[in-house]
């Protein structure tokens, strides 16, 4: 875990005191990385012959997965990948496919997360890539892992 001190203090003995302090008292907050620049359009795939088959898998990022995610009037499927896994360009194939079979299901959401440069809870944290998991609406407690 990484805790940084606020971005406007400067290093004094006063403020590595207090972060310490605030570290040991579990006041500290965890430092998340998060990608400002969401790529809203990478995973895009157009049917040749109709308009109406184009289908957008949107990015999530460490700020917005959870309001995204843990709405209770949506399922969502959440596909976790790394940039530089060749195993998850090929899942994210498939699942693209059938996030256009299923684009008529209302109450059925895909995103992706690039699990390199967003960190996220630990509870959220998954251990190999590509990960995908499912959060049903009104029990995303009870999601499910593959």
């Amino acid at each position: 875990m990484v805790h940084t001190l606020p971005k406007t203090s400067h290093v004094t003995k006063d403020t590595m005191a207090k972060l310490l302090i605030d570290f040991l008292e579990t006041k500290a907050k965890r430092h998340l990385r998060s990608t400002a620049d969401l790529d809203m359009n990478f995973h895009l795939y157009k049917g040749k012959s109709k308009a109406k088959e184009t289908v957008n898998i949107p990015t999530l990022n460490s700020e917005n997965f959870k309001d995204t995610v843990f709405n209770n009037t949506e399922n969502v499927v959440v596909y976790f990948y790394t940039p530089f896994c060749a195993y998850c360009q090929v899942v994210a194939h498939v699942l693209l496919s059938v996030a256009r079979l299923m684009r008529n299901v209302k109450d059925l959401k895909f995103f992706r997360l690039n699990g390199s440069d967003n960190d996220l809870s630990w509870h959220l944290t998954v251990q190999t890539y590509p990960t995908i998991i499912i959060f049903p609406a009104k029990k995303k407690a009870e999601s499910y892992v593959f």
